[in-house]
């Protein structure tokens, strides 16, 4: 991934217009483990910020004088499918992701780090159709240290029209 990032105006009491190239790069990839299940991952890394985790971190901030910076993330993923049979499925997910943030710049009322965990089981009856429930534990920190968590029970379902 390769941007500019602009920003031209006066945002409170800071004018500017200024504008950085941000880059990221991310690899991934799958393996096929035991009959249909599988292991997949993915790592990123740079000024990516609003492309990954849920617009974890903002892609850059100005400083008092008005200068542009970026903010880089790492983030990763892994996840393992497994085939209960030709019908249900179920996915483990993790996720993590960390900002390079200018604290001085942005103060302590962004995230950190986040990280999350997603446990589901799908079931497929026909061949158009699909329902699932699925828990979700998530965990994040402010540059500040204040902290929070998440658990949540989600269910979906799916049909297809052909």
């Amino acid at each position: 991934l390769v941007r500019n990032l602009r920003a031209k105006g006066t945002y409170g009491a800071i004018t500017t217009d200024d504008k950085k190239w941000g880059m990221a790069v991310s690899a991934s990839g799958s393996v096929n483990t035991v009959g249909k299940d599988s292991f997949k991952w993915q790592l990123n890394y740079g000024t990516i910020g609003r492309y990954m985790t849920a617009n974890h971190s903002n892609d850059g901030s100005l400083s008092l004088t008005g200068e542009m910076d970026t903010v880089n993330l790492l983030g990763i993923q892994a996840a393992y499918q497994h085939w209960w049979s030709l019908t249900m499925r179920s996915s483990w997910l993790l996720g993590y992701a960390r900002a390079n943030n200018d604290t001085q710049v942005v103060g302590g009322q962004v995230n950190k780090m986040l990280w999350s965990s997603h446990l589901n089981l799908l079931w497929s009856p026909t061949p158009v159709s699909m329902v699932g429930i699925e828990y979700l534990y998530a965990y994040r920190e402010l540059e500040d240290g204040m902290e929070g968590a998440l658990n949540r029970i989600q269910m979906s379902g799916r049909y297809d029209f052909w």
